[in-house]
């Protein structure tokens, strides 16, 4: 099993490769890659996300620090915390560490552009208003699983739990 660093590895490499692939093109190619179906919706839903933050967050927009997981077939929805999401968390220091070696990194944007955020941005600034003068609300995923929010900790997070009752 990837790490969420190496799974925001993969997804670089693979959607740099494929620019032009949708996003059920790019869950294809990182099912192929050896990425489970689960972590592959992630990553098409949370590095674009956090590759935006970090440019869009510099540019001045105001950005939330939630997002929403909606259940397409019965419309019932949760909010969660980008800074809860290991993938968001890895692949926004992956993109900060991309800015920091190189400024201008052609390659930010290019992963950047693939997310909503940008989009909406470059919607609300086409009549020549800067981005600073934007904010954005949370972003409503529908790809992921209903449940997504209310999964058990994962064992790293247990054995804290665990650790801090005897110690």
């Amino acid at each position: 099993m990837l790490t969420p660093n190496g799974s925001v590895d993969v997804f670089v490499r693979v959607a740099l490769a494929h620019a032009q692939a949708d996003t059920d093109g790019l869950v294809e190619l990182l099912l192929s890659e050896g990425v489970d179906s689960e972590t592959a919706e992630c990553l098409v839903a949370f590095v674009p996300m956090a590759f935006a933050h970090v440019i869009l967050g510099d540019a001045g927009v105001r950005l939330p620090d939630d997002f929403i997981v909606q259940d397409p077939n019965s419309g019932r929805s949760t909010n969660g915390k980008l800074r809860d999401e290991p993938i968001f968390r890895a692949a926004y220091d992956r993109a900060r560490a991309m800015l920091s070696a190189d400024p201008e990194d052609p390659r930010v944007r290019e992963i950047a552009s693939g997310s909503a955020e940008w989009s909406a941005i470059a919607h609300l600034t086409r009549d020549g208003r800067g981005p600073s003068a934007c904010g954005l609300t949370e972003t409503v995923l529908m790809r992921l699983p209903p449940d997504y929010l209310h999964r058990p900790a994962p064992p790293t997070q247990r054995w804290w739990k665990f650790w801090n009752r005897f110690g």
